[in-house]
């Protein structure tokens, strides 16, 4: 499977799609690939990465790129959030949640297997599934209102 083919099947192509990436270096043909789809059907990425440079490249070179602190991201503004090559950590992972809108997926995009489902469970994420495609382990899962996160 390609990288177009799986970010075709993950990311449904509504117009206007709103998705928070978070990446660091050495993701960009993933970032790319991903930028094209989004893109063709109008979407927006906001982008952060954990490194300042790699951040300006990126804004500058794929994406109509609005950087963000990690912890400020804007609440319920993003439908999708995915996260390439990134270690999480429970403090990041509570403010992806509270950036994605009720019902919002999370994709987190790995080359090498992490243990992040008990993570995700803490962080009140649910119907948390796993695959391999494309190069990447990819552990997707939904953000469920109600279920004892808050917003």
């Amino acid at each position: 499977m390609s990288l177009d083919e799986l970010f075709g099947s993950l990311i449904e192509n509504f117009p206007h799609i709103k998705i928070l990436v978070l990446a660091n270096k050495g993701d960009l043909a993933s970032l790319k690939a991903l930028s094209q789809s989004v893109y063709s059907h109008g979407g927006v990425i906001d982008l952060y990465s954990f490194d300042d440079d790699f951040s300006q490249e990126l804004g500058n070179v794929f994406f109509k790129a609005k950087l963000q602190d990690a912890h400020d991201f804007e609440a319920r503004g993003y439908e999708i959030l995915c996260a390439f090559n990134i270690k999480l950590d429970e403090t990041t992972l509570k403010a992806c949640y509270h950036a994605l809108e009720n019902s919002g997926n999370i994709f987190i995009f790995s080359h090498t297997p992490q243990d992040a489902q008990a993570l995700l469970e803490r962080c009140n994420f649910v119907a948390i599934n796993s695959l391999n495609a494309a190069g990447f382990e990819v552990l997707s899962a939904k953000k469920m209102h109600g279920w004892g996160g808050g917003l």
